[in-house]
């Protein structure tokens, strides 16, 4: 998670790294079969959304520890993070659910679990706002979220 980090998070001073660097450390692991890359035309960013969708069908623990760490990672490296998915992946064995769950994840990643609908599409939009500004938080139509989209300050 820290590599994929400091990889694709600009730095918050200097220069990012350059472009076939980042082509060629993530091919790398595309090779190992860490990671599938759809494209190798990436550039830093400092919005990231991971998009998730329902339970994982197996070890799902394993996976969504790994996906924490990767998210974790990518806050602890100056980006703004947000959890998007499905009502399903709130629950547990979901990755929203796993998020929510553990609270040194919950306090600096926020969620949004419905983003299947044009409500949580904006939720999620206006979570990453609120990201930058180091407000967190778990917004959705499950138990214990923010039904309504969070206001941007």
């Amino acid at each position: 998670g820290s590599l994929i980090a400091a990889l694709i998070v600009p730095p918050t001073s200097g220069s990012p790294q350059p472009s076939a660097s980042i082509t060629s450390v993530l091919s790398g692991l595309g090779g190992l079969g860490v990671l599938k890359l759809d494209s190798t035309d990436l550039t830093p960013a400092q919005n990231i959304v991971l998009v998730t969708s329902g339970k994982a069908p197996d070890q799902a623990t394993a996976r969504n520890q790994m996906l924490l760490a990767l998210a974790t990672a990518l806050d602890k490296a100056g980006a703004n993070v947000v959890i998007a998915g499905d009502i399903a992946s709130a629950a547990k064995g979901g990755l929203i659910g796993a998020a929510r769950a553990d609270a040194s994840v919950a306090s600096i990643i926020s969620t949004v679990d419905n983003a299947t609908f044009a409500s949580g599409q904006v939720s999620v939009v206006w979570a990453l706002a609120n990201e930058a500004k180091k407000k967190t938080g778990q917004y959705g139509a499950t138990k214990g979220t923010e039904p309504i989209p969070p206001r941007p300050n």
